[in-house]
């Protein structure tokens, strides 16, 4: 990891921190909460990093094909089902399908592109937009801090996007750049 990519992690860190933190003053942080985030990091990571691999060997289509149901056996524990009504149902099928699977198709086309370091870097710009659409649509203001959390992100982003010396410095898969 070289110092650019390490300060524009720094950024985006700092930045999805304050965003966070910054949007409801009555989140409280415990143990279990930590600990949590930390394991959706991990397998969000890991989607990166496998990706990057399998990718490369089949297509995304037959990837996910595997690894959403998958990953929805492995969260089936954790569900009340006892409580789910039809109507409900009819949710879980509109969010496997558009929001998730279309998503990470989508996803997995850019990543065949871009190095995984600067992908990831970039989606962290999705708490950013997440609260831009809750003030635009609820009237969900963040505050200051959540604002300087939003210019953290938007700076770690551009750090990782930004032309150096003319040239951009998308790096290949052997992870020389081009």
């Amino acid at each position: 990891i070289t110092g650019r990519k390490a300060l524009a992690v720094a950024l985006t860190l700092s930045g999805v921190a304050l965003v966070a933190l910054a949007s409801d003053p009555s989140v409280r942080l415990s143990g279990g909460a930590i600990a949590w985030g930390l394991v959706a990091g991990v397998a969000y990571a890991s989607y990166y990093l496998f990706g990057k691999r399998y990718f490369e060997r089949y297509p995304a289509p037959t990837v996910f094909l595997y690894a959403l149901p998958l990953g929805a056996l492995a969260l089936a524990p954790l569900v009340r089902w006892s409580a789910t009504t039809p109507a409900d149902w009819l949710v879980i099928l509109w969010l496997a399908g558009p929001p998730t699977y279309l998503a990470y198709l989508v996803y997995s086309i850019g990543l065949r592109r871009v190095e995984a370091g600067r992908a990831a870097t970039v989606a962290t710009l999705e708490p950013v937009v997440a609260a831009l659409l809750a003030y635009a649509m609820w009237g969900e203001a963040l505050g200051a801090w959540g604002y300087a959390g939003a210019a953290l992100v938007l700076a770690g982003v551009l750090l990782t996007t930004r032309k150096r010396g003319g040239r951009d410095e998308v790096e290949s898969y052997s992870g020389s750049a081009k």
